[in-house]
């Protein structure tokens, strides 16, 4: 799973390698464990002005990545479907977005090699030990 942060990091690739099983998520922003969106005006936290801030800087920059990959390819429409998926606009922000979807959505996905998912169990098996 290329959570959040990750998933960003997989969208500003040329080309995006997943295995049979990984999944890209929503990037939307979480403050305190809350979903940005979800901060109304008046919470007695008061982050609603911070939520909006880092709801609108993370839209911003997803739409310029979103673009360069999908503009020429997928067109406006394209670019607007792929930003409700990825601002996590009707799942949650944890959900798995899939590589059939990633495809669909007209990313440059393809297939990786067997030789990177036993790179990444060796790590996170080392990650457990510890």
């Amino acid at each position: 799973m290329a959570l959040s942060g990750g998933t960003l990091i997989a969208l500003g690739a040329r080309e995006i390698a997943i295995g049979r099983n990984a999944a890209l998520s929503a990037v939307d922003p979480v403050l305190f464990g809350r979903r940005a969106k979800h901060i109304e005006a008046g919470d007695e936290d008061g982050l609603h002005a911070t939520a909006r801030e880092y709801e609108d800087a993370m839209r911003r920059h997803l739409q310029s990545t979103l673009r360069a990959r999908l503009q020429a390819t997928q067109g406006a429409a394209g670019v607007e479907k792929a930003m409700a998926v990825f601002m996590g606009q009707n799942a949650p922000h944890e959900w798995p977005i899939y590589g059939p979807e990633l495809i669909e959505l007209g990313l440059p996905v393809r297939a990786a090699e067997g030789r990177w998912s036993e790179y990444v169990d060796a790590r996170r098996g080392g990650w457990r030990a510890r």
